[in-house]
């Protein structure tokens, strides 16, 4: 793809993203380029996590990209305890490295992140009274600011 700035002739290539980030139709897993030990393709996704099944060496997630659930084996230490912040039907960011085997796509994580959604007991404690007080203390140091900046002039 080239694009020609101004009226004179120099032209700057610009990558094309198909060349850069693919990604399966459909769902919402993105592949980068290789990683530099050649382990597979960089990955990140987000996604609702399906299952979660411990295991003695490893562990497997099963999280919904889009149409299918699709495993996730977890053997670092790192990942593996980033399990424990997931839930099953929460969404998630997945971040790893895939694999070709047999034409078939492996996924291996190095880290999770689970997205917070605040409970009902959390949204009850959150007292308006505090929300109307936290306002009034805003708006006095406000004018308190500009009274100082009016008085500085003089």
């Amino acid at each position: 793809m080239k694009i020609r700035f101004g009226k004179q002739n120099p032209f700057f290539d610009i990558p094309d993203a198909k060349n850069l980030v693919k990604n399966i139709g459909g769902e919402s897993i993105f592949f980068f380029g290789k990683t530099k030990d050649d382990k597979g393709l960089i990955s990140v996704g987000v996604g609702t996590v399906v299952k979660i099944e411990k295991g003695n060496e490893m562990d497997m997630v099963m999280m919904n990209f889009g149409f299918v659930a699709r495993k996730i084996i977890v053997k670092h230490n790192h990942a593996r305890r980033q399990i424990y912040t997931l839930k099953k039907g929460q969404l998630a960011w997945f971040y790893g490295f895939a694999k070709y085997y047999d034409k078939k796509l492996c996924l291996f994580a190095k880290g999770f992140q689970g997205w917070y959604v605040p409970k009902a007991l959390d949204i009850k404690n959150y007292d308006d009274d505090q929300l109307v007080e936290l306002e009034q203390e805003q708006e006095q140091d406000m004018v308190n600011f500009l009274d100082q900046f009016i008085d500085g002039d003089d």
